[in-house]
């Protein structure tokens, strides 16, 4: 099968092939605030790896909303033009990604993994599976291959056993995961302060005049939602969007 890496910048994994994504979401790095330091050492990373020199895999991990994503995704937007190209892959798709090796060997191109929000149970069996991807197949991974993963947590499970005999065993094969990925960064939370001048840098884009009314009403959204993050002030961007919108056409003001 010819797949065009030339045309299409993004990929997902349909029937052990790549389908391509016509319109993937494209993000300047610059919009994402407040996450200098993920996001230095991961454009560093892809740096390298655009060049051909060796480098890690990539897990972010940490608060939702906080960016993990999004990064990943401003990551193609940097380097499109360096022959990034970015495969969407998914847990149910770890059986089939010995089968995209051939297609993507021999390409001059270079290739993320990307797998959002990874997350196992101790019993799930694609624990090992995925393991393998990573580090210790007998079958050699593309050199132009890297993995680049998101989670909420940081030992990638969500089941763990306390009560068995030799608990540190469980730790151990937990961790053999997490270890293989070179690089992991953590994601935090984000204060008032920084949701408000992320909102502040979105509103100032859109040339949307700014009045005390919108911090206000930015608090309480965000209180109504989970707290401050990321994702929150993007949801609270559209919400704006809409409640402007619809005092334009009906002359309303609440």
């Amino acid at each position: 099968m010819n797949i065009d890496f030339d045309s299409f910048l993004a990929f997902r994994i349909i029937n052990k092939s790549l389908e391509p994504i016509k319109k993937p979401e494209l993000i300047n790095p610059e919009d994402l605030l407040f996450i200098d330091h993920q996001k230095q050492e991961l454009i560093k990373n892809t740096h390298c790896f655009v060049k051909g020199y060796l480098t890690n895999d990539v897990l972010l991990w940490g608060a939702r909303g906080s960016g993990k994503s999004a990064l990943i995704k401003s990551i193609l937007f940097k380097f499109k033009d360096d022959g990034l190209r970015i495969i969407q892959a998914y847990k149910s798709n770890l059986e089939d990604i010995s089968n995209i090796y051939d297609y993507i060997h021999d390409k001059p191109y270079r290739f993320i993994l990307f797998f959002d929000d990874l997350v196992f149970s101790e019993k799930d069996e694609l624990f090992s599976l995925m393991k393998a991807i990573l580090e210790g197949d007998v079958e050699q991974r593309p050199d132009n291959l890297l993995v680049y993963a998101t989670s909420n947590r940081r030992d990638l499970t969500i089941e763990r056993t306390y009560d068995e005999k030799f608990p540190e065993d469980t730790n151990n094969d937990v961790y053999a995961l997490v270890d293989r990925f070179g690089l992991r960064l953590g994601f935090w939370g984000f204060s008032k302060t920084q949701y408000i001048n992320i909102i502040k840098h979105y509103l100032e884009k859109q040339n949307i005049k700014i009045e005390d009314w919108v911090y206000q009403e930015a608090d309480r959204f965000a209180m109504n939602s989970g707290g401050y993050s990321g994702r929150c002030a993007k949801q609270f961007i559209r919400y704006l969007n809409i409640k402007l919108c619809y005092n334009s056409v009906y002359g309303r003001e609440d």
